[in-house]
């Protein structure tokens, strides 16, 4: 015969502390504990950060923009016979580079005052560039249309081209680059006419699109460039 056999069961104890001085928990003693200097705890400060990176966000913005580096020459196309359009910039170092930063609407421009400076006239050009650029991968983006953002006076030189050589549609236009900021020299090689190309036609067209690209900052993207300078970033 089998015997049955019986389960030992274990009693589980638990030890009771004798000590009697109140606990305090670990959430408590986070919020007690003095707070790093990197960090945001009062809500004042939460709010004006919060605030700050919103208007930052729209402040840097990509542009299609052609540049022409030193001692580079570009093939480009002209898209239209005029510039698009003629807008004020502001030509600020913010975050480590220059930046242009488009004039907002008189009784909305706080940049001027608070800078002691004016703005400067730019003429904005859509042209198709066959050649492109190259990304930071290898790759290679061509037959696109951009923008050429220039100054007044290389504003004249191609107006001066249209003049001399018939409406800028309807060449191709090798442009050369020599030197860097004020020293900066561009020579113009205008081809015989011809068709616009096939690709050019195919491309993206950006003439609707300027004002998305080109928007005023607001009243708050202008005071966190103001106190960016006053820091001496």
């Amino acid at each position: 015969m089998l015997r049955n056999k019986k389960k030992k069961t274990k009693v589980k104890t638990r030890r009771v502390s004798t000590d009697k001085s109140p606990k305090t928990s670990s959430s408590k003693k986070s919020s007690v504990a003095k707070a790093p200097s990197w960090a945001y705890t009062r809500k004042d400060d939460m709010d004006k950060a919060s605030d700050e990176y919103d208007a930052q966000k729209g402040l840097i913005r990509f542009r299609p923009e052609l540049r022409i580096k030193d001692k580079e020459t570009k093939t480009l196309r002209f898209m239209s016979d005029e510039p698009l359009c003629m807008l004020f910039f502001y030509n600020i170092r913010y975050k480590g580079r220059w930046h242009k930063f488009t004039r907002p609407l008189e009784d909305e421009d706080i940049l001027e005052t608070e800078l002691e400076r004016s703005p400067v006239p730019y003429f904005i050009w859509e042209v198709f560039d066959p050649e492109g650029y190259i990304k930071n991968n290898g790759e290679r983006v061509e037959n696109i249309c951009r923008y050429w953002v220039v100054p007044k006076s290389l504003n004249s030189r191609i107006e001066g081209i249209a003049e001399r050589c018939g409406p800028l549609s309807n060449y191709m236009l090798d442009v050369k680059r020599t030197g860097e900021g004020t020293d900066t020299q561009y020579d113009f090689f205008p081809s015989s006419p011809s068709r616009m190309p096939k690709a050019a036609l195919k491309s993206k067209r950006l003439n609707n699109r300027w004002a998305e690209f080109y928007e005023p900052p607001t009243i708050e993207q202008q005071e966190q460039i103001i106190r960016h300078l006053q820091k001496g970033a």
